[in-house]
């Protein structure tokens, strides 16, 4: 008998903290690299860089198949952009493929702003940045940070009422906070002649952000006060209406966008943008009867999806699949389907069965899920049972089993072993939900 799920877990061999069946969904997942890059056939093909399209329906594990693919492609240059948030297309109605562009731009800049900040990517590279595209840099992070266009402070914006309650005093005393950084005062300076007090403190937010981000690496920091201090003296080279006009102008098609930004990746060494496109069945309340409509404008731009320097990744769910391959051309690009079939959700089970179990205490028996049940009901063929019960769904599979240990593990003591009428109590409680 136990006192808690922890002592039951580590009696049965499982690494302290390991819970084979506690994370259901994908984000959250850990170890499961391996088998998902070996379940497919065609994994050789997704990893190419070119378009691709996957279908299958939820649960299914189309999230846990991209976050493989980021992995995958992050090991190269290349920068990885996310949309999987739509609320702003499908309230919008008449979607266009001008608003495609904006949403993955504005994702893209954000991503690539983050990395100048944190420091993945080295800012000491803009100082060979000829001066033309510092000013078109300049123009995307004005135009794109966090999709608010007044300015790439807004990046990091406190509440207005924050800013409102600083005093004199207190402005002056976060002047003082900040390091004595040889570009700070031109910084200053600049923000001084063409801003209100209010972008000053913006900056200065900014900067006491970025030193905790930095956790006391001043290079990191020195660096972040550097890259804006080159991005406004850039936007003051030329009057501020004429520069966004000018830019407006240039860069008005769709294409030219996409094309304009990723010029600018050479010089951080980028050789690639690999955009992924998820979370469409986040939406599903609306029957999806949306969602055709708001892709089309994206899937259909064959241009787009072939651009030079730009790969897409998109998952979407079955349920919309016929839609849509009736919509993009199937002679450029391959659907694929995601199935599972029972040996591959019991293949799944005892892989985290395996990754779950102490190195030293992995052997055959390790991936038996019979192993955790009392011995007279050991005739049940478990695996079978899960698989049919969870209707085919790797996420259902997982969720099943955490709701017998649930039940298993919640009164104390805990027997050693999982009985018949446990079992039989979660089958009809995971049904129930």
């Amino acid at each position: 008998m136990f006192n808690s799920e922890r002592e039951w877990l580590k009696y049965h061999k499982f690494k302290p903290g390991y819970h084979p069946f506690s994370t259901p969904t994908a984000d959250k997942e850990e170890d499961l690299d391996w088998y998902l890059t070996n379940k497919l056939s065609y994994f050789n093909q997704l990893i190419k860089p070119e378009t691709t399209f996957l279908f299958a329906k939820r649960g299914m594990g189309k999230t846990a198949y991209r976050l493989v693919l980021e992995k995958e492609f992050s090991r190269k240059n290349v920068l990885i952009v996310r949309c999987t948030d739509f609320y702003s297309l499908l309230k919008k109605g008449q979607v266009t493929l001008t608003d495609h562009i904006e949403l993955i731009l504005r994702e893209a800049m954000t991503k690539l702003f983050h990395m100048l900040l944190n420091g993945e990517i080295d800012v000491s590279l803009l100082d060979s940045m000829p001066d033309y595209q510092l000013q078109e840099l300049a123009w995307f992070t004005y135009h794109y940070i966090s999709g608010a266009k007044g300015g790439f402070l807004n990046y990091t914006i406190p509440n207005k009422n924050d800013v409102e309650c600083y005093t004199d005093q207190e402005f002056e005393d976060l002047i003082v906070l900040c390091y004595d950084n040889k570009e700070f005062h031109t910084v200053y300076k600049l923000l001084n002649q063409q801003s209100t007090k209010d972008h000053i403190i913006h900056l200065i937010t900014v900067l006491l952000v970025t030193r905790a981000w930095s956790k006391g690496n001043i290079e990191i920091y020195e660096g972040v006060i550097s890259f804006m201090a080159r991005l406004l003296q850039a936007e003051t080279d030329m009057p501020q209406s004429d520069t966004l006009d000018f830019y407006n102008n240039e860069y008005s098609a769709p294409k030219d966008l996409m094309a304009g930004f990723f010029s600018l990746l050479d010089n951080f060494n980028i050789e690639q943008i690999c955009i992924f496109v998820d979370r469409v069945s986040d939406y599903h309340r609306n029957g999806y009867t949306q969602t055709p409509q708001m892709l089309e404008p994206l899937i259909r731009a064959v241009p787009i999806l072939e651009m030079n320097g730009y790969v897409f990744k998109f998952f979407f769910p079955s349920e919309i699949k016929n839609e849509l391959i009736s919509r993009f051309r199937k002679d450029r690009f391959l659907p694929y389907e995601l199935e599972w079939e029972e040996d591959d959700l019991k293949r799944l089970i005892a892989h985290r069965l395996w990754v779950a179990t102490y190195d030293n205490a992995r052997d055959s028996n390790c991936k038996n899920i019979k192993r955790l049940f009392e011995i007279d009901i050991h005739h049940v063929d478990f695996a079978k049972d899960i698989v049919e019960i969870s209707n085919g769904s790797p996420r259902n599979v997982v969720w099943f089993l955490r709701t017998i240990f649930n039940i298993h593990t919640k009164n104390i003591p805990i027997s050693s072993h999982i009985v018949r009428e446990t079992y039989f109590n979660a089958i009809r409680e995971f049904i129930d939900d």
